[in-house]
């Protein structure tokens, strides 16, 4: 989803599985996909609550998931652990620059400690998938 231009991208490569098991039985477990894997699940997680989730763009910058249904709509981005300073901006600078009130949201394993940063709040993976529709 054209955050800017506010319309659907024709066609932008990213999959995401059923079942990371089936990923692992082909390729293998690799410590360093964690990122991905936890992406995987809160895809997952999204669609079971019945959103409509797309990936946005704004400019060079990724948003990964646009969560969609009825008359809301979130921003989320997905990462393991806010460890480093490149790593807070690569997450929160997108968000910052999404000008609308809609919630924005970055998920990672952390444990936290103050829940937001510039309005986007944080929220640890778990807490997120433990939460009730």
């Amino acid at each position: 989803y054209d955050l800017k231009g506010k319309r659907y991208l024709e066609v932008y490569d990213k999959y995401y599985l059923g079942d990371v098991g089936l990923r692992h039985a082909q390729l293998g477990f690799k410590e360093g996909d964690i990122s991905g894997i936890l992406e995987n699940l809160v895809y997952l997680e999204l669609r079971r609550r019945g959103f409509r989730v797309s990936i946005g763009k704004w400019n060079e910058m990724e948003v990964d998931f646009v969560a969609e249904k009825e008359n809301e709509k979130e921003y989320i981005q997905v990462t393991y652990l806010l460890a480093s300073n490149e790593t807070i901006r690569r997450e929160f600078d997108p968000l910052r620059e999404i000008s609308d009130n809609y919630p924005k949201k970055v998920l990672s394993l952390d444990p936290i400690w103050g829940n937001n940063l510039d309005g986007i709040r944080r929220q640890n993976i778990i807490d997120f998938l433990k939460e009730s529709d």
